[in-house]
């Protein structure tokens, strides 16, 4: 009785064993598939859509299909790079999201993600110890602008968007008079 008691005792533990190799524990993470697009999944094995995920300190957009997007626009106010990283304490030089589609923009603008990678957006911003200024759309202004009867002028696009010329800028603001009058002696 003994020799059966072991002997179902060997048998069983193997029984258990075998099913135990063939159940299959999925951990979570990244995958790429054929094509070389890389897709997150959960731990139990389904794909993450439409979602962010953060990974090695950087944070990755999927898809709806589940694919981590890259060099594009997220929700509108968020832009990830080529190798996917949303853009976080960021310049980038691109179209606007809602004028990717369009063939009759061909302009490019600059804009500056914050350091929760969102574009800044209708406000003045300090940045490595220069000023930009960016409209309502996140677009970084440049050149002469006029604001309540007052001019100023913010650098060049090269400058991307310094505030360079001495006397002229937010706090010292140059009436529309005074470049009229300007204007009036280059003649």
């Amino acid at each position: 009785m003994r020799k059966q008691t072991k002997l179902v005792a060997v048998l069983s533990a193997a029984a258990l064993l075998a099913m135990g190799a063939s159940m299959t524990s999925f951990a979570a993470g990244w995958e790429k598939d054929d094509a070389g697009v890389w897709h997150y999944y959960d731990s139990d094995d389904e794909m993450v859509t439409d979602e962010w995920k953060k990974d090695g300190g950087k944070w990755f957009h999927l898809d709806e299909d589940g694919e981590m997007e890259t060099d594009t626009w997220v929700d509108d106010d968020y832009y990830v790079a080529e190798d996917g990283h949303m853009l976080t304490n960021e310049w980038k030089k691109t179209m606007a999201d809602e004028d990717e589609d369009d063939p009759e923009d061909g302009g490019e603008h600059w804009y500056y993600f914050n350091n929760k990678g969102k574009k800044v957006t209708d406000t003045d911003k300090k940045i490595n110890g220069k000023t930009y200024y960016f409209n309502e759309d996140g677009e970084m202004q440049y050149g002469w602008h006029e604001e309540d009867g007052n001019a100023y002028y913010l650098g060049t696009e090269d400058e991307v968007g310094e505030l360079s010329l001495s006397g002229c800028g937010l706090r010292n603001p140059v009436t529309m008079r005074t470049i009229w009058m300007m204007m009036m002696i280059w003649k």
